[in-house]
């Protein structure tokens, strides 16, 4: 039998002196903090900043009183976008340590970034009394003099640079900088070659002398100095993207293929400049190419969400709604509190014809990410396509209070006001848009538009035509200027610039749009439009929008076989195509086929809960099939999206007042869709023949008087006021207005009482 081994006494004790130094180790805070600031570190070094954050997070949990902590986690919050953390955790950096030089100047460049120059140049001159020598300092004082237009002192700072690092090219590049704003073009090239000539990897040298050949309008020395660029450095995505932007200008798109071709083999298809490539084709309106890029680094890594937030951003501005969803869902399944996905989700559900879910989705996001400028620019675009005008420009307010600097918000307002007929308030809101981008396409469109509700035409003529030479291939100003040349009635012209704009981009249903109605101003037969239509969706043979135009244009021939062949088409294309739905169940209904009809007009409520235009085509077919209460939920569901929705409540009145329900509800309904449309016939009929229903034949009478002057041919609004008048006491306008009715083929219930009132009305005159 083996005995076990016995352990000597200083062995025991060795033993227990070990296991003490593993649980003191463990339960050391310093230990345990660094070691969770090493593993940071280790992920932050592999670019993993998510997972870097969650490691200084816990490190600040173990030791919440050391300042290089709070830094290291504001830079990865940095590298993460996450402005507003990062400003807090540096603010806590500098509490718990005031010298700590890094937090204090990650600070100062957040609050210069934030235009705080005064609170910047105070972080940076508490610095540089620690330490007097720190280059990166002194060229942080030499920008923020820059934006103060203090060029003097800005080159005093970079010289600083310069002596105290002379290797180093930063401060060499922001001098050559400052000399191109100076337009000392010389100077310039010579501290930028000095720049490279430091370091031949240091990338905004290269971009700045270049820059600076192109303010000299030497574009083939710009193109050479890029060239050099990439030859050194082939690996950086910068000098590509430069030169691109040259073929761009010069209009030799042609060359773009090779030279990212040349970019994804030197980085072996790294993310990075896919998403590079992608975002360039989407920036100069080659939306196909910049989705297969996208999909290609989306392929390569399934969970950039980078690349899947742009992938979905391209589709939703394509109007791609399944695929944009489809993706945005993957989003949002891998991190649900994503503010980028969240937005996504409240646009789809905008598109989508959920407006109110999509309000709600964006006053959440507000209220959980406050310092978001996005979400308020979309909800005030949200407020503005419910008809809340005023809430619409407190949201766009909010977004620039935000973001002073937030352009988009600004388009917002000039287009608001400019749907307003305010096109005045445009103009001031586009010129404030211009003053941060004075060659900002969008705002300059905007002035040209809000000139034509002005009926300028000449100047929103001159202003696009500069917009034109500056980007010849630009779709959207060719059809700007063809609907400019359409007001003039400068037909021809109109025509060739629509021409022009659809052989640029041929799904461009804009200026499809537009050529159709030309064709219809200049008289042409509906057979010459659809000939026209069907030429385009050769070219063009997925895009939805020219199927419904042809849908309606075979209506408008009355060619309704034909015509629902195209919305048909339409929705194989995209089930959730309002318009296709929306006449399919009008074609449906004209042919007698009520259910099919319903059936139709249902599916577009199911995909458009907030189709306001729906509930009343539904509701009145329901009315047609004689299901009364049905029509009635229709209605009423569409005030609980809407309160104020006019054809909603004129109708809900009318069912009530003709069939037994409440009058004083009926004429409460009446008189409300009339104060939101006063001069609209139908809601004035309504109200009228609920007054008289109610025995207030006077003011029936007037009111009803009114309307058939406005409507003279309308049978029913005469039988009405032959009523009203009867039962008012002027039994010869009565009689006149009775005989007008029948005469105007009335209907066969109301035939029938008009002449039994005539009837009544001559035993009385006898």
């Amino acid at each position: 039998m083996k005995r076990s081994k016995h352990v000597g006494g200083a062995a025991f004790l060795l033993l227990v002196a070990l296991a003490s130094v593993v649980t003191s180790c463990s339960r050391d805070p310093k230990l345990r903090r660094d070691k969770f600031l090493q593993s940071g570190q280790q992920y932050f070094d592999k670019g993993d900043y998510q997972a870097a954050n969650i490691e200084f997070r816990r490190a600040i949990q173990v030791d919440p009183r050391f300042a290089e902590t709070y830094y290291r986690l504001a830079v990865t919050d940095l590298r993460l976008r996450r402005w507003q953390d990062a400003y807090r955790s540096l603010q806590k950096s500098i509490e718990i340590d005031s010298n700590h030089v890094p937090a204090r100047l990650e600070l100062a460049t957040l609050e210069f970034a934030a235009h705080q120059n005064a609170k910047a140049r105070q972080d940076v001159e508490i610095a540089l009394a620690k330490e007097p020598n720190n280059l990166n300092a002194h060229l942080l004082v030499g920008q923020i003099s820059i934006s103060e237009k203090d060029y003097k002192q800005a080159l005093q700072e970079f010289e600083n640079g310069e002596r105290i690092v002379p290797k180093n090219p930063a401060a060499f590049a922001q001098a050559g900088g400052t000399y191109v704003l100076l337009k000392r073009y010389r100077e310039a090239a010579q501290a930028l070659q000095q720049a490279i000539d430091a370091d031949a990897s240091y990338i905004p040298a290269y971009l700045d002398l270049a820059q600076a050949y192109r303010l000299q309008g030497d574009s083939n020395s710009e193109l050479v100095v890029l060239q050099s660029a990439i030859q050194h450095n082939p690996k950086q995505i910068a000098p590509y993207l430069a030169q691109a932007a040259i073929y761009a200008r010069q209009g030799q798109s042609e060359q773009l293929p090779s030279l990212f071709s040349e970019l994804r083999s030197a980085t072996a298809d790294d993310a990075s400049a896919l998403l590079a490539i992608g975002e360039f084709y989407f920036a100069i309106g080659d939306a196909q190419r910049a989705k297969a890029v996208l999909n290609d680094a989306l392929a390569k890594d399934r969970k950039n969400s980078t690349v899947g937030k742009h992938l979905v951003e391209l589709e939703l501005n394509q109007h791609e709604w399944d695929q944009a969803e489809n993706l945005n869902g993957e989003l949002l399944k891998a991190d649900p509190k994503d503010p980028a996905a969240r937005l996504f989700q409240a646009r789809l559900q905008f598109v989508r014809g959920a407006k109110a879910k999509a309000v709600n989705s964006l006053e959440q996001l507000v209220h959980d990410n406050p310092e978001m400028s996005l979400p308020r620019f979309y909800l005030g675009v949200a407020y503005a396509t419910q008809g809340e005008g005023s809430r619409a420009v407190a949201a766009l307010n909010d977004s620039l209070q935000q973001d002073p600097n937030f352009i988009w918000a600004y388009i917002g307002l000039a287009e608001l006001y400019a749907q307003q007929g305010s096109p005045k308030l445009a103009l001031e809101f586009a010129g404030r848009a211009l003053t941060h981008n004075p060659n900002f396409v969008p705002a300059l469109i905007l002035q040209a538009n809000a000139y034509m509700q002005l009926r300028d035409y000449d100047t929103a003529a001159a202003k696009l035509q500069s917009l034109a030479a500056a980007q010849p291939k630009n779709p959207a100003i060719l059809e700007r200027l063809a609907v400019v040349a359409i007001n003039q009635k400068q037909y021809a012209r109109a025509e060739q610039q629509l021409e022009g704009a659809l052989h640029l981009q041929p799904d461009y249903a804009p200026a499809m749009l537009d050529l159709v109605q030309l064709y219809t101003l200049e008289k042409r037969s509906a057979d010459q439009i659809i000939k026209r239509l069907q030429q385009q969706i050769e070219v063009s043979p997925k895009h939805i929008t020219f199927y419904e135009i042809l849908g309606n244009a075979y209506l408008a021939k009355r060619d309704t076989a034909t015509a629902q062949q195209a919305f048909e088409k339409a929705l194989t294309l995209n089930e959730s195509s309002t318009e296709a739905r929306l006449q399919l169940a009008r074609i449906y209904a004209s042919q007698g086929k009520v259910a099919e009809a319903i059936q139709s007009g249902q599916k577009l409520l199911n995909d458009h809960p907030d189709f306001l235009s729906g509930y009343i085509l539904v509701g009145t077919l329901y009315e047609q099939s004689g299901d009364i209460p049905k029509a009635e939920q229709l209605y009423e569901k569409a005030l609980q999206t809407n309160a104020d929705f006019a054809p909603a409540l004129n109708n809900l009145a009318w069912l009530y007042c003709e069939n037994g329900g409440n009058l004083d509800m009926a004429l409460s309904f009446a008189q409300r869709a009339k104060a939101k449309l006063p001069t609209e016939p139908g809601i004035s009929d309504t109200l009228g023949w609920i007054e008289y229903r109610k025995g207030l034949y006077s003011s029936a009478a007037r009111l009803l008087g009114e309307v058939t002057r406005l409507s003279p041919q309308n049978a029913t609004y005469h039988y009405h006021l032959g009523m009203a008048l009867w039962k008012a006491g002027n039994p010869r306008e009565a009689r006149a207005s009775l005989q007008r009715a029948l005469q105007l083929q009335l209907a066969a219930n109301p035939a029938r009482e008009a002449r039994n009132a005539l009837t009544e009305l001559n035993k009385t005159t006898l």
